[in-house]
């Protein structure tokens, strides 16, 4: 069985309605915005989380700061941009245990790095008022 590694970004502008077993709702919410309580998210709090039959959640890489845009290289390798928009992050899996254990800044700009986005293997960086290829 092949083993992913997922990091996911969960955005909505519905508002679900409570489903039976849920926790009491602790979160702000205006209209149809959610704002979540900050938090880490914890070995701890993984295993609250309600996941589907067949499916697992497991920590790949930990070190982070506000992760903003995640991108999978053509080698595997997956970038990070941070949402205080300094910099981009390269995460590799080089001993194949299934967790990153390597993190190298790969480009920082001051004035907003965004994203990045890959074409075959050539990387193309989006600032605010920039592009990197």
């Amino acid at each position: 069985m092949s083993t992913f590694a997922l990091l996911l970004a969960f955005s909505s502008t519905a508002q679900v309605p409570p489903q039976p077993g849920d926790p009491p709702q602790t979160d702000a919410r205006t209209g149809a915005v959610v704002h979540p309580k900050p938090g880490i998210p914890t070995d701890a709090f993984l295993k609250t989380l309600r996941l589907p039959a067949g499916f697992r959640i497991e920590r790949w890489y930990g070190g982070l700061d506000n992760p903003r845009i995640v991108e999978v290289g053509p080698k595997g390798r997956v970038y990070v941009s941070s949402r205080r928009g300094k910099n981009l992050t390269m995460l590799e899996d080089t001993d194949g245990d299934g967790r990153a254990d390597v993190a190298k800044e790969v480009q920082s700009d001051p004035e907003w790095l965004h994203g990045v986005y890959f074409d075959g293997d050539t990387a193309y960086v989006v600032g605010v008022r920039k592009l990197w290829k």
